[in-house]
């Protein structure tokens, strides 16, 4: 069994429970809405970084697997596990006491694919900040600027061969 509140164990909880899911990345969501008031109150820059950075969903996974005496997986799975896990939250609503704040998109870059939240600042502009991501290793975009492009409607994941393709045309 993975300890509580492990990146395993929350972004689990997560999947099951969306909208009503209050635990630690709905309270990591909802400290980065008030930063992000406050940043614009206040006129400053932010970083949001993601909830769980790859290397910490990796090793947490890699844990439960030693802890059951499994063999440990490759970044290139523990990647597609991401995306998975990106693929379930897309769409996701955001909200906190019946206020929607926003939501959670399904996001690609040159180098990385991204589930972003998406929430209206105070200021009426949408801001965007990453909750998890995963290396891009499923499909190539001819964006030049590496801006993220987000997919409101989602993508299609293929199992082509034994790998993973992201097929958003």
């Amino acid at each position: 069994m993975a300890k509580k509140d492990t990146p395993t164990v929350e972004l689990g909880d997560f999947i099951v429970q969306r909208e009503r899911y209050r635990g630690f990345i709905n309270t990591y969501i909802l400290d980065a809405k008030a930063k992000l008031d406050k940043s614009a109150k206040d006129k400053v820059t932010l970083t949001i970084e993601p909830v769980y950075s790859f290397d910490e969903i990796l090793q947490d996974i890699n844990e439960i697997m030693v802890l059951h005496k499994l063999s440990t997986f490759k970044d290139e799975v523990i990647c597609g596990i991401v995306l998975c896990i990106i693929s379930l939250l897309h769409d996701v609503k955001l909200s906190n006491k019946k206020e929607q704040l926003g939501q959670l998109v399904f996001s690609i870059q040159n180098d990385q694919i991204i589930l972003l939240g998406v929430i209206r600042g105070k200021n009426k502009i949408d801001v965007h900040f990453p909750i998890i991501a995963a290396k891009n290793i499923f499909c190539q975009i001819a964006n030049q600027t590496n801006e993220p492009i987000l997919f409101s409607d989602g993508v299609k994941i293929k199992n082509v061969h034994n790998k993973l393709i992201v097929n958003f045309n």
